[in-house]
């Protein structure tokens, strides 16, 4: 008799022939932010180079009065540095110039595309520089970092 399965994939079916098994069922569990650090740092990395892809796609009265935060921001990313002001300035940059430049071009699908990936490589940027920080606190209070 073979055992069925409801939606989790659990047997609701044991065979009981003189043998006794243990079973132990764990969930998947991701772990947390601060085990997936080079994740999230590497989600906005992976953000940034789609924005950077995207940013080709702008109409070109839209780009030119950002280009100079774009080649910052090219810099920054070629050198893997999401974390550097350089890189988070030039984010800012980007997003807050675009605002001011782009209201012409609000419905415009690439620009908002670019927009969020900006948006989520900043967060990511921020979250990982949040766990850094309560790292070298939770040292700190522990005389680790003296």
């Amino acid at each position: 008799m073979q055992a069925k399965h409801n939606k989790l994939n659990l047997p609701n079916a044991f065979n009981s022939a003189n043998t006794h098994r243990i079973v132990l069922y764990q969930p998947d569990v991701d772990g947390s932010d601060f085990e997936r650090i080079e994740d999230i740092l590497a989600d906005g990395l992976g953000a940034v180079r789609e924005a950077l892809d995207l940013m080709r796609h702008l109409p070109a009265d839209l780009v030119s009065p950002l280009t100079r935060a774009e080649r910052v921001l090219r810099g920054a990313f070629d050198k893997r540095r999401l974390l550097s002001a350089e890189c988070r300035d030039a984010i800012r940059r980007w997003l807050s110039d675009a605002v001011r430049c782009g209201e012409d071009y609000s419905q415009d699908n690439c620009l908002q595309a670019v927009r969020q990936r900006l948006v989520a490589a900043f967060d990511a940027s921020d979250r990982v520089l949040d766990l850094l920080a309560a790292e070298r606190e939770i040292g700190s209070q522990r005389g680790l970092g003296r």
